[in-house]
Parts: structure tokens; C-alpha cells; sequence
């Protein structure tokens, strides 16, 4: 999709065919500015090409599913570094890689 459109190019020309009212006009300029400033972050296209999360959503979701679903449970409370310990312990969990904290422990010991 974006291979084809190009939102600061499209944008632009856009913006020059409603320059025509001043506080339009100004609005499209800042928003043209930002485009231009924030290009590289907006490749949206190479994203999707690697498979890359590009949305909000899923991380909001990993945040319900790996963290409050433990984290929120009756009765806890949390010191802010039990928290971070308990995100990591949760984290490794989820991911699968449970095995990893077991060899640390037994290497520890």
C-alpha cells in the first residue's frame, strides 16, 4: 500500500491545493513538517515486509495477557521491585524460555 501511496508526496500536493484558506493552510504546512520529520519512522511498508507489529494492539494485549493477569490478582501488592521481578519472571514464561531461568539457578547454586 504504501509503495504506491506516498502520504507526503499525496499530502503535499494536497496541501497546495487548499492553501487557498490561511488557517488551513497552516494546519497542512504542520502536518506536511511532520511528515517530512517523522519519514523514517513511517515505512510502514518494510515493516509489514519483515512481519512487523505496527499497531498498538498487540502490545496492549501482551500487557493484559503476560502482565496484569498475574500482577492483578486479589489481595497483591507490589513493591516496585518485586514488580519488575515478577514482569521478567512473567515474561520469560510466556516466551517460552522457562528453561533458561532453571539453568541460572542451578548454575547459581
Amino acid at each position: 500500500f504504501f509503495k504506491l501511496f506516498n502520504p507526503i508526496t499525496t499530502f503535499y500536493s494536497y496541501g497546495h491545493e487548499r492553501d487557498a484558506r490561511a488557517s488551513r493552510g497552516e494546519k497542512h504546512k504542520q502536518l506536511l513538517n511532520y511528515y517530512r520529520k517523522n519519514e523514517q519512522r513511517m515505512q510502514y511498508h518494510v515493516f509489514k515486509e519483515k512481519e512487523l507489529l505496527i499497531g498498538s494492539g498487540a502490545i496492549e494485549s501482551a500487557h493484559k495477557d503476560v502482565l496484569q493477569e498475574r500482577l492483578k490478582l486479589s489481595g497483591q501488592r507490589w513493591t516496585m521491585l518485586g514488580l519488575q521481578q515478577m514482569a521478567q519472571l512473567r515474561v520469560v514464561h510466556k516466551s517460552g524460555n522457562w528453561n533458561r531461568i532453571t539453568k541460572l539457578c542451578q548454575n547459581a547454586a
